[in-house]
This record gives C-alpha cells, sequence and structure tokens, in this order.
C-alpha cells in the first residue's frame, strides 16, 4: 500500500491543472484558521495557491493561509480543500484561495461585514485582497473558469441571539447574509457566483437556540437560494467526535475534513462561473 500511495504522488506532482477556481473566503475565526497544528495535507507543487497577505502575490498552498492575528502559525482548511479539488479533478483543476476571514465578525447592519460598519471594517479589506488575487492571476495568465465566494459566519451572531441583543435573529441574519453575498457578487463583477456555505457548529459546553436558529437560518437559504450551497454540516458533531479543541475552533483534522466537503460541492457549483476583472 505504502508503494501506491507513493506512486500515486509522485504522478499528481508532475500533472499541473490547466483550469482554475478562485474561492472567496468570508468570515470568522473557523474561516481564518485556528487549529493549534497546521494542517499535515500536502498539496503538491502547483497543484494549488494561496493569496499572500504580505504581498499580494498568489503562492503555494500551505498553512497558515489567514490573516487576523489569531491565525499566525494556526492551521485551515486551505490545503485540504486545494488537494481535494486537485484530486477530484484528477489533476485538471486548481484552487485559488483567498483567505480574508476576520476572528469575531458579525454581518448585520452596522457590524464588520456589513457595508457601512460603526466600528472595524471587514469588508473594505477583504474586497481590497480579491483585487489583488484577480490581478495576481491576470498577471500569472492563470486559465481561471470559476469562482465561488466560502462563507463561514455565525459564531459572533448566534452568541448575540443567546443575548437577546435587540433585532438580532434568525430571519436578520439570513436578511444580511443575502445582502452580504449580494455585495460579493456585485465586486467580483458576476450574479452567477455561487455562495457555499460551512455550517456554523455548536459551543464546546452545548448547543443553543442561537446556535440552532443560525443553523436553520443556514439550511433555509440553501434550500430557497438556487446559488446558494452547502459545503459542510458536519461541524456541530465534532466536540463529540475529538475535532474541537476550545469553545468555538476545531483541530487541523477538523478543518481538513470541511475542506474536503467543501471542495466536492465548489467542483459541481463553481467551474463555469468566471468572476470579472480577467477580460
Amino acid at each position: 500500500m505504502a508503494n501506491i500511495i507513493d506512486t500515486r504522488s509522485t504522478f499528481r506532482l508532475a500533472k499541473a491543472p490547466t483550469s482554475w477556481i478562485i474561492a472567496w473566503g468570508i468570515g470568522q475565526s473557523n474561516m481564518a484558521g485556528r487549529a493549534p497544528n497546521l494542517s499535515s495535507v500536502i498539496v503538491p507543487e502547483g497543484a494549488g495557491l494561496k493569496y499572500e497577505h504580505a504581498t499580494g502575490d498568489l503562492v503555494h498552498m500551505v498553512d497558515p493561509t489567514g490573516y487576523d492575528a489569531g491565525s499566525v502559525n494556526k492551521g485551515s482548511l486551505g490545503p485540504s480543500l486545494c488537494r481535494e479539488v486537485y484530486e477530484q479533478s484528477a489533476g485538471r483543476v486548481g484552487l485559488i484561495f483567498v483567505n480574508t476571514g476576520y476572528t469575531g465578525t458579525g454581518i448585520l447592519p452596522g457590524q464588520e461585514w456589513s457595508d457601512s460598519p460603526s466600528g472595524a471594517d471587514r469588508w473594505t479589506p477583504s474586497k481590497n485582497k480579491w483585487n489583488a488575487a484577480i490581478a495576481s492571476a491576470l498577471s500569472d495568465k492563470l486559465n481561471v473558469v470559476g469562482s465561488c465566494i466560502l462563507f463561514s459566519q455565525g459564531e459572533y451572531n448566534a452568541e448575540q441571539i443567546d443575548d437577546s441583543d435587540p433585532g438580532v435573529d434568525k430571519a436578520a441574519w439570513k436578511t444580511a447574509f443575502l445582502d452580504l453575498i449580494g455585495r460579493a457578487r456585485t465586486h467580483a463583477g458576476s450574479d452567477r457566483i455561487p455562495a457555499v456555505i460551512l455550517q456554523t457548529g455548536q459551543r464546546s459546553d452545548g448547543d443553543t437556540t442561537g446556535y440552532q436558529d443560525i443553523r436553520a437560518g443556514q439550511a433555509e437559504l440553501v434550500r430557497d437560494n438556487a446559488l446558494v450551497f452547502m459545503g459542510h454540516a458536519g461541524s456541530r458533531y465534532f466536540q463529540e467526535r475529538g475535532l474541537q479543541f476550545d469553545t468555538f475552533h476545531f483541530t487541523d483534522e477538523g478543518y481538513d475534513e470541511m475542506g474536503r466537503s467543501a471542495a466536492s460541492t465548489i467542483l459541481s457549483a463553481a467551474m463555469g462561473a468566471r468572476p470579472g476583472g480577467l477580460e
């Protein structure tokens, strides 16, 4: 078995993707990555790329992929996402991951991901990073044929629901999600870009009404909107499976599972949904 695995790895190292999908990661710390260990998933050289926040370039995919302070030297779903897209496409498709997740952020009006935040603004930096990634893909002459918005957010607003914060409920969250995705599609230059949700999990000390409401809202959005898809729905079981290491965050094995699952959805939903800026 070891020899077979080695042979397959060597073959894949020699085969470069001919097409690329670019994924715009939006959300909170579970998007940015918080695993104590970097992912052990190895992406063959040239098979997957990440946006390098320090330089604005597209570089080989290795952890870390986030840019907030908490993601330094932390594992994320990026390596497994890229590796799985590459493998499932038999080496024909590579993934570019632009991870703009940021810790402790909300999507409701006035919050960090809104278009008019009352405090810290995470929407504008996210757009700027997307722009730089598109410019780099164009400069590198990559054959980008698809795109998606990869979304992992909900814990912040679930906590607000549990705290009975005024104006925060499932309906308001769903409205804010559709507004954010609409703005992202407009900015990316196509209303055909799919949104892929990584469903919110639950607190390590037990599930709550707020988390249940957010998960229900996410499921309803997938059910009721043609271009909203579920990429992973199992993180609510991570605590009992030993894949959650603190109140909100997951181990590298948990993120690896999320990436593998989301890759299948992305390959089926994102191919052909080319963003603007590459004309």
